[in-house]
């Protein structure tokens, strides 16, 4: 549908909490979003803190880094307390 419309306003949206479902490899994916990612949300797989679960986040930062995602990136978090950059959480600007 991006190449379709072929507009510079639409663009992906992916977020890992859903990816961690429906994707085999979520880095994968990042790389294959290329050019038409425009926003990411990172999450662990229980939508607390990235890097406090089973996902591969050294590879997930790696493939958000060769997109300059720090930039365009959220965090999603929905357990109370949580910050992304608290100790033991992941921090994709910096990793």
């Amino acid at each position: 549908m991006i190449r379709q419309v072929a507009h510079p306003a639409l663009k992906l949206h992916l977020d890992t909490f859903h990816m961690n479902i429906e994707e085999k490899n979520p880095a994968a994916a990042i790389r294959k979003a290329g050019a038409s990612l425009g926003h990411f949300h990172a999450c662990g797989s229980d939508r607390g803190t990235p890097g406090n679960d089973e996902m591969d986040w050294q590879a997930i930062a790696a493939a958000a880094q060769n997109h300059r995602l720090p930039g365009r990136r959220g965090d999603r978090i929905f357990h109370p307390g949580c910050e992304s950059h608290r100790p033991g959480g992941f921090n994709l600007a910096k990793n």
